[in-house]
């Protein structure tokens, strides 16, 4: 069985029972829209990661509440 992974960063609280916050929705979100074997990133990781040499594909957008329309990316 293949792994989906989603992939945002942002601010979150720690805490119990789960760190939670916005940024952890995003993730969750990115990872239920994820094809299997897929790793799915926000603008936002791609962005952070640039020069890192990691290859990324267009996968569309999503409109998320706290960020708005966010064009994602699959990882190479």
């Amino acid at each position: 069985m293949a792994t989906s992974i989603g992939i945002h960063t942002g601010q979150c609280q720690i805490g119990p029972p789960r760190p939670s916050g916005p940024a952890v929705d995003i993730a969750l979100a990115l990872s239920g829209m994820a094809r299997p074997g897929e790793v799915l990133t926000s603008r936002t990781v791609r962005d952070l990661v640039a020069g890192s040499g990691l290859l990324f594909s267009a996968r569309g957008s999503h409109p998320f509440p706290e960020l708005g329309e966010c064009a994602l990316f699959g990882v190479v």
